[in-house]
Order: structure tokens, then C-alpha cells, then sequence
């Protein structure tokens, strides 16, 4: 999700935040500071300011996507899931800790080969997909990250949810800044709003632009 929130006279602030827990209760939140603090994060609690499961899964996410993915291994955490967390550095990991916490295997890629898997998370992810035995990809993250996570998905034939990232204005679906151009199953085109259809949607339905 991205805000817009305004810091005073003239002065417009752009955050990104991500859910960390149970929407049930919102207890935790990931906040992602842009601007002069580029690249900081913060865990952010109340007063301060994805959907199925079933055999073996990968979820792939990179820098504040991993947010979101960390609750769904924990609802999932009797099912045999691995994480792929990308990150531009050792000193920008987060979540690890309480991700493997639910049982899940993390595998941990760095931009810069500081820890972990030296590159993106596809590489790890396209090694596990040719081993077989996967039943479904849930990803998180950046559009680049997704668009080649959607690519390996159709090309392995696995199915995939995307959790979109857009810019969104109303965040209730009216004004249609958050579109994301969609593929019917008779081959017709259309939009769907991240806000209110998403953010999570079919792999095989994007189109990226």
C-alpha cells in the first residue's frame, strides 16, 4: 500500500506500509520511511499511527513485501512452505527470525552478496522449480520482482498470487488511480482496482506494462 500523507505546509510525504499481522486486530504494521531516510524501517503498533494453502508452497518477496508473506506463514504454518526474502542488504534484513519461527524454511538473497544467496530471489526460486512438487506461489514486493516471478510461474505451469504494490489515491475503489490492467479467460482485456479487486490477483491475469 502507498500514502500520501502531508508533513506540514508544502510538504508531501510518501510512505509505504505494509500489514505484518492479522487484519483481525492490525497489532502490527511495517513502515517503510521515504525521503531522507530511504531504506529504514520500523515496526509500527496500534496508537502509533494473502489466501490459500495445501500441499507445497513458495513465497517469494523482497524488502517490505516481506510483511505481508510473514503472516501468511504463520497461517499456514502446518503446511510445508518455503520463503525466498530478498533484500538490498545484510544491514536491510528483517523478519527472518519470526518467519522461521513458524516452521517455514527461509532462504535469504542480498543484492550485494552480504548474507544469503548473492542475487535476486528468482534464482533460488527457479532452482526449486525445477526440483518440482509445488503446488502454488504467493509473492510479495516490488513490480520487477513480480513480473519475473509471474514469468517463472507460467513457464513452470504453477499457479501464482501476486500481492500487487500501486500508489493509491482513495483506497476504496473510486478513483481508479490503483488500476492494474487484467486478462479475461475469453482473451478480452480489462482493469482491476488493487485497492478494492486486490491487492492480490491470479498470476495468469496481470499484464504488466
Amino acid at each position: 500500500m502507498a500514502l500520501a500523507a502531508h508533513a506540514g505546509v508544502g510538504r508531501e510525504q510518501h510512505l509505504r506500509l505494509h500489514i505484518a499481522g492479522d487484519l483481525r486486530d492490525a497489532s502490527q504494521q511495517l513502515l517503510l520511511r521515504v525521503g531522507a531516510a530511504v531504506g529504514q524501517s520500523q515496526e509500527a503498533h496500534v496508537g502509533d499511527a494473502e489466501q490459500r494453502g495445501g500441499g507445497e508452497g513458495f513465497l517469494p518477496a523482497r524488502g517490505i513485501g516481506v510483511a505481508p508473506l510473514r503472516y501468511a506463514m504463520e497461517e499456514y504454518a502446518d503446511e510445508n512452505c518455503t520463503a525466498i526474502f530478498g533484500y538490498r542488504s545484510k544491514e536491510l534484513i528483517y523478519a527472518v527470525h519470526e518467519c522461521r519461527a513458524t516452521g517455514a524454511n527461509v532462504v535469504v538473497c542480498t543484492d550485494d552478496g552480504s548474507f544469503g544467496v548473492h542475487g535476486l530471489v528468482t534464482l533460488p526460486l527457479r532452482e526449486m522449480l525445477e526440483e518440482g512438487a509445488l503446488d502454488c506461489i504467493m509473492a510479495c514486493g516490488p513490480t520487477p520482482m513480480l513480473r519475473a516471478v509471474q514469468a517463472l510461474a507460467l513457464e513452470y505451469g504453477v499457479e501464482a498470487q501476486l500481492s500487487l504494490e500501486e500508489h493509491m489515491g482513495c483506497g476504496i475503489g473510486a478513483c481508479l488511480t490503483c488500476n492494474c490492467k487484467v486478462k479475461a479467460r475469453d482473451g478480452a482485456f480489462g482493469y482491476k482496482r488493487v485497492c478494492a479487486d486486490g491487492p492480490v490477483l491470479d498470476a495468469k491475469e496481470v499484464v504488466f506494462g
